[in-house]
């Protein structure tokens, strides 16, 4: 069932991908851009949104196929901070950023749900996700 892509498959179907652009406020954004990513297809990315407290953002995960190891997060912008939380987005512990400062580094267990909050650097001008 995981290596058909049973999980990634229930996603798409149970919470499809609705974008829009309101026009006129964002411009030279590529054909495609993921906000988030995780590179491995066994932590699924289950809710991104904003904090309920300040403008750093939210992602939820679970660990899907009974595994544990690493995993990044990948985002289109720099990351300045990173600490996993417990359900009420109050820090736990610093998460490690990537070299390139676009990536979180954590560890999972199995069915294990994380939360992680993530700051963002100031945005350098020629960064996808500036709004100009």
């Amino acid at each position: 069932w995981f290596a058909g892509g049973v999980p990634a498959a229930a996603a798409a179907r149970n919470f499809p991908l609705f974008a829009s652009v309101k026009q006129g406020t964002v411009t030279g954004l590529p054909e495609t851009l993921a906000f988030v990513q995780s590179d491995v297809s066994h932590v699924i990315i289950e809710t991104v949104k904003r904090a309920e407290v300040n403008e750093d953002l939210i992602v939820r995960v679970y660990e899907c196929a009974n595994r544990r190891g690493p995993f990044t997060l990948r985002f289109p912008f720099a990351i300045a901070r990173a600490v996993t939380t417990n359900l009420l987005e109050e820090a736990n512990a610093p998460l490690e950023i990537t070299a390139d400062g676009q990536g979180v580094l954590s560890a999972i267990r199995p069915y294990e749900i994380q939360t992680v909050r993530v700051t963002a650097a100031t945005n350098p001008p020629d960064s996808p996700m500036v709004a100009e």
